[in-house]
């Protein structure tokens, strides 16, 4: 409504204000010494006389205003001004074929030649708001830091002004330093444009293929963490936490749930994402020559032979923890047998030894495979299980976890939010699916992901664009050179592979400088996780293979065309 309100607020003063100024009896007006200028002009183009046609400026502000619609919600004030300055011009356009511009601001630095009107500035002010409301979901969505978030963007902008700056001035220096005698001569006219056009290609090439490297295997990176073994079940996989409610009574009603394929019994804790709810302080273990001042932590769980079933976690020697084991006694992985200096751990002990007395000691009794627990980007720590009678204070706070049938977990979170609200409305309810949460630790990947993925997409054009545009100016230069082929017997396709070669080499050029300087930069990434996916080598020859085969496509359109045309005619025209 408040959306609704402003846009028709900002629509009614806009024709107002266009009907009061648009008199023939007015005339330019200043004040504020100079500052503001009213003046009249119908402009029938683009804002800042951007080359578009008028028929395209409308066509973008039909597309344009729903999606301000649909992202009302995020500042109602915001999206009002936007629509209400849009509608007004759009109006204009439709009606008039020109929008009606009266302001100006003549003393402002660099837009000071251009005319505005009341709904440009509605627009600018409500397109700010809403990128302003929105970018709290942005931050959270990229995972960057909001107080860095404004000096990253200036100094990103200075970055690309300072190098569109000299790449700008590189061709420009080399003119200036032509003399007017070397330019009639044109002894260097036709070598040295050639080579600018050569290596402006190849650095297309190369952006567009360390782009597309990049994407593929950050693609590579997060499809493989996503659907990697983790040594641990996570899919189809919950938990529940009843707070100030009869936790006992909550497990039969959610095992009671048509979703619900596997319950276990609230004594334990989830391992992701909640992990270890006790660290015990270890500063000796067997093996260890002498007792050390340096103490490790090791995160230690509840668990029975259940637990580990339910989770899928694989024994590799001993046994799990069952009723028979004693409260000391305790099953590690991999790796903190592998910290502990240990090739078989069954019998070995680990504790806490201060002031010459053992005051914690643990005795292996079985040892499981390496599980992820933790984010992708984080270091597996210490872990050791034990039975829950000895975390007896926590259980309290523990969790029922539960299994669910596939495609479900939407329904199933639903029952149970219903039944936390019909039978337990007073107990703190926490509720977690496992896949969900480790889908949270690649939430800055998914988002990186996308980005590259979108400027690839743009590389590619703009490479395509670079190489269909070179091809074509070489064509027209070289009607000649292909109608005197075609007389003295060149086909077709002796022409395209004359091309081809020629524009094959430089990819080959972009590919030896673009594939390093990928590889370099990306495994630096990857060994951030401690879970790696490799580089094959099917990724390089599939990027030069595609990258390859858009180069010959966009020459065999423009070759063909050239070599179809009479040579008679051609060399008659020369």
């Amino acid at each position: 409504m408040l959306t609704l309100f402003t846009a028709a607020a900002v629509l009614a003063a806009c024709a107002g204000l266009r009907c009061f100024l648009n008199r023939p009896e007015r005339k330019d007006a200043f004040f504020w010494g100079g500052r503001i200028r009213l003046t009249a002009l119908w402009n029938d183009g683009a804002a800042f006389s951007l080359p578009l046609k008028r028929k395209l400026v409308t066509a973008l502000s039909i597309l344009i205003l729903p999606l301000v619609w649909v992202f009302r919600r995020r500042s109602p004030i915001g999206a009002g001004l936007a629509l209400g300055g849009g509608l007004s011009n759009l109006w204009e356009r439709l009606r008039r074929g020109a929008v009606y511009d009266y302001v100006q601001f003549p003393k402002l630095p660099k837009i000071g030649r251009y005319v505005w009107n009341l709904a440009d500035l509605a627009i600018l002010i409500g397109g700010l708001l809403l990128v302003e409301m929105s970018m709290s979901r942005f931050l959270n969505f990229t995972r960057i830091e909001s107080s860095l978030y404004y000096g990253e963007i200036l100094i990103y902008l200075l970055a690309v002004i300072i190098l569109s700056f000299l790449f700008a001035l590189m061709p420009l220096s080399y003119f200036r330093r032509r003399t007017l005698q070397e330019t009639i001569k044109g002894s260097v006219a036709t070598a040295r444009p050639y080579l600018f056009r050569r290596i402006g290609i190849i650095v297309q090439l190369i952006v567009s293929l360390a782009f597309i490297f990049c994407t593929v295997v950050i693609m590579k990176q997060l499809h493989f963490l996503k659907n990697t073994d983790l040594g641990m079940e996570r899919h189809h996989v919950a938990n529940v936490a009843l707070w100030n409610g009869d936790i006992h009574q909550w497990a039969e009603k959610i095992k009671a749930l048509p979703m619900v394929t596997e319950t276990l019994p609230p004594a334990y804790f989830p391992i992701i994402p909640t992990g270890p709810m006790m660290y015990a302080e270890i500063t000796n273990w067997d093996g260890l020559p002498k007792v050390t001042e340096k103490t490790l932590l090791i995160g230690i769980m509840p668990a029975k032979e259940e637990f580990f079933k339910f989770y899928d976690l694989k024994l590799l020697e001993g046994e799990f923890i069952s009723e028979k084991s004693q409260q000391n006694e305790v099953v590690v992985d991999e790796s903190t047998c592998l910290k502990f200096g240990w090739k078989h751990a069954l019998g070995k002990t680990f504790g806490n030894n201060t002031n010459g007395r053992q005051d914690i000691a643990y005795k292996v009794v079985g040892v499981v495979k390496n599980f992820s627990y933790r984010s992708p980007t984080s270091k597996p720590g210490l872990i050791a299980f034990q039975r829950p009678e000895a975390q007896e204070y926590l259980l309290n706070r523990a969790s029922i976890l539960f299994k669910f049938k596939e495609g479900t977990w939407n329904e199933c979170r639903e029952a149970i939010e219903k039944l936390h609200k019909e039978e337990f409305p007073h107990a703190y309810l926490r509720l977690f699916s496992e896949e969900e949460e480790y889908g949270k630790y690649l939430r800055s990947e998914d988002a990186l992901m996308k980005l590259l993925s979108f400027v690839s997409l743009v590389c590619v054009l703009i490479s395509v664009f670079g190489i269909f545009s070179l091809v074509t100016l070489s064509c027209e230069q070289r009607q000649k050179e292909i109608a005197i082929r075609k007389v003295n017997g060149a086909q077709i396709r002796h022409i395209l592979q004359m091309f081809f070669r020629e524009y094959f080499l430089l990819l080959i050029i972009a590919a030896v400088i673009a594939f390093p300087m990928g590889y370099v930069v990306m495994r630096q990434w990857i060994e951030t996780y401690v879970r790696q996916t490799a580089i094959n080598g099917w990724v390089y020859v599939g990027i030069f293979v595609v990258v390859a085969v858009i180069i010959l496509l966009c020459i065999i359109w423009c070759v063909w065309k050239a070599a179809r045309q009479n040579p008679a005619e051609v060399i008659k025209n020369e």
